[in-house]
């Protein structure tokens, strides 16, 4: 497994990428939110190895991760969805198997994710 830490615009965020990662292939993906004490902008306190750790298929999917910026939240929602709109147009997705996780904090931005866009 391959993780690299990037940035989307002003989002920074860590992907995964199966050991076997072929450009032109697609992947199952999972978007995952961090809890409150993964905000910052320092992606080595977001705990990513929670979902690749707990994860018993992390080998096929990719793993995507971003942080919320240090002392905000719900400021950065429509920017998060448009992050997660970016990658779930991304050639390396498989889009019928796009799959959002998240701990505390995190758990409620994907929740409210998909209620405002299924």
């Amino acid at each position: 497994m391959k993780i690299i830490e990037k940035k989307y615009k002003n989002i920074k965020y860590v992907i995964s990428y199966p050991s076997d990662y072929s450009e032109g292939k697609t992947y199952p993906v999972l978007f995952h939110m961090h809890g409150a004490g993964g905000r910052g902008d320092d992606v080595k306190v977001m705990n990513i190895e929670t979902p690749i750790i707990n994860n018993p298929a992390n080998e096929e999917f990719i793993i995507v991760c971003p942080q919320c910026y240090k002392d905000s939240w719900f400021e950065m929602f429509e920017q998060t969805i448009e992050f997660c709109e970016h990658i779930y147009e991304s050639s390396f997705t498989d889009k019928s198997r796009f799959y959002g996780s998240g701990i505390s904090m995190g758990g409620y931005g994907i929740y409210q994710m998909m209620m405002s866009r299924p």
